[in-house]
């Protein structure tokens, strides 16, 4: 078996909570019990790896090199990917109707504003929300980073199984024939719990 591992698998808190007190301590039993499964191939590409050490200080690397040692970090040779034109057409609707939602998200905060007399001390957190709810808008729920891509294109070459909790990185690998697991689902497979 070959599972490809998302950032969200180590960093999101109803992830790593299933295997420890924080994403160290997760991350440490992950591994722990992963080297007990020698028929599991387990993969990061170079991408993901950055995204989860930006997750750990300098001098708390450790846990990141017991990491590095049981997986493989590998790049998708997205040169030799064909992706059929109606996953395109998608992409490009879906960008479309995430702007347009974007933008009405903007024209609401500006009128609320305005409509609301605005003083300048509220500027602040008109703005914090009005990035919030744009960020939401445009980014949950879809490919939004390089990592993303990788993740997607690596297990659709390696036929493998993506572990995440990104909703976003979930669907588009539905869409192109790759299974999913959830860190749950993992955690039982490899303690050998049956659902």
């Amino acid at each position: 078996m070959k599972l490809v591992l998302d950032t969200s698998f180590f960093t999101n808190p109803d992830s790593y909570s299933i295997w420890g007190d924080g994403v160290s301590r997760a991350m440490d039993n992950f591994i722990t019990k992963a080297k007990t499964k020698s028929e599991i191939t387990f993969y990061l590409p170079p991408t993901v790896l950055k995204e989860i050490t930006s997750f750990f200080d300098d001098y708390d690397r450790a846990p990141l090199r017991r990491l590095e040692a049981l997986v493989e970090v590998k790049s998708p040779f997205v040169e030799d990917i064909k992706i059929p034109v109606k996953m395109f057409y998608d992409v490009v609707l879906e960008i479309r109707a995430r702007s347009y939602k974007g933008l009405r998200i903007s024209e609401t905060a500006l009128k609320n504003a305005v409509n609301g007399g605005i003083k300048p001390d509220d500027l602040p957190t008109v703005i914090k929300k009005l990035r919030q709810d744009y960020r939401q808008a445009l980014r949950f729920g879809f490919l939004d980073s390089q990592a993303d891509l990788d993740l997607v294109f690596l297990a659709y070459q390696l036929t493998g199984t993506i572990v995440s909790l990104d909703t976003g990185v979930i669907d588009w690998a539905r869409r192109f024939g790759i299974a999913t697991l959830t860190s749950q689902a993992l955690f039982d497979k490899l303690t050998d719990k049956k659902a």
